[in-house]
């Protein structure tokens, strides 16, 4: 008797154990899941791009304000930055992306903060001389995204206006900054240069998302779960308890 009751006392207690284990599992993965790291209107896009050690690092500062530069996610723009050729050799270096002798390769990564990267190249057009440079200083972006995702970039220069260079001289690079749904030219922020604050349209509403469907799938089997237990708790168990006990 002594052991039948040590057993219908255990066995709730480790039911119950069980139940919190998988409520709290629930909980900490619906959280987590829900977190995932994506770019979200208005995320900064950090750059990084090839320096002369081999390292990767910024691509420079921009003179106006003194911060590096770098994109906003969805927001299309229009972006200029001072770029300071600070001395004979940043006179040098770009000498020889204008030359193509080299080039200036940078990456972004897909997500922010990830370790995989879309790659693309600062463009250079212009030709360099023995003291003065000749720089097509308007170049245009265009980043591609899905989800949060960036997909894909690209920088062009337009050849339209050039802007003559010297060590000392500050080069205003500016162009328009555009983000595309997808692998289409459809904008991910409503009309070109909406300042407003945009609702994320990229994804479907009438489709239901991950979190949602992955949310519905926990939650299912959390009420069959609790519905099996208690079943078994207050209507299989008591009755192989009395048929034990009148076999005993």
């Amino acid at each position: 008797v002594s052991t039948q009751s040590t057993g219908r006392s255990s066995f709730p207690s480790t039911m119950n154990s069980i139940l919190f284990s998988f409520l709290f599992s629930l909980i900490f993965i619906s959280f987590s899941h829900g977190h995932d790291v994506i770019y979200k209107v208005g995320d900064p896009i950090e750059i990084t791009c090839k320096q002369p050690d081999g390292n990767w690092g910024p691509p420079f500062n921009c003179e106006e304000s003194g911060k590096q530069f770098t994109f906003t996610y969805g927001i299309e723009t229009f972006e200029s930055c001072g770029w300071l050729v600070k001395d004979k050799a940043t006179f040098l270096r770009v000498s020889g992306f204008l030359n193509l002798n080299e080039s200036l390769v940078c990456r972004i990564p897909i997500v922010p903060g990830g370790d995989v990267f879309i790659p693309f190249s600062f463009p250079f057009w212009g030709a360099g001389e023995a003291d003065h440079l000749h720089i097509a200083n308007h170049i245009n972006f265009i980043f591609h995204a899905d989800n949060g995702h960036i997909i894909g970039a690209a920088a062009y220069p337009l050849g339209h206006r050039f802007q003559v260079a010297k060590e000392g001289s500050i080069v205003n690079f500016h162009g328009q900054v555009k983000f595309f749904k997808g692998g289409s030219y459809l904008p991910i922020v409503g009309t070109p240069f909406d300042r407003h604050p945009p609702i994320e349209p990229e994804k479907n509403a009438s489709a239901p998302s991950s979190l949602a469907l992955f949310l519905w799938s926990f939650i299912s089997a959390g009420i069959s779960f609790i519905l099996c237990y208690v079943i078994y708790t207050f209507y299989l168990r008591p009755k192989l308890i009395a048929k034990f006990i009148k076999q005993d």
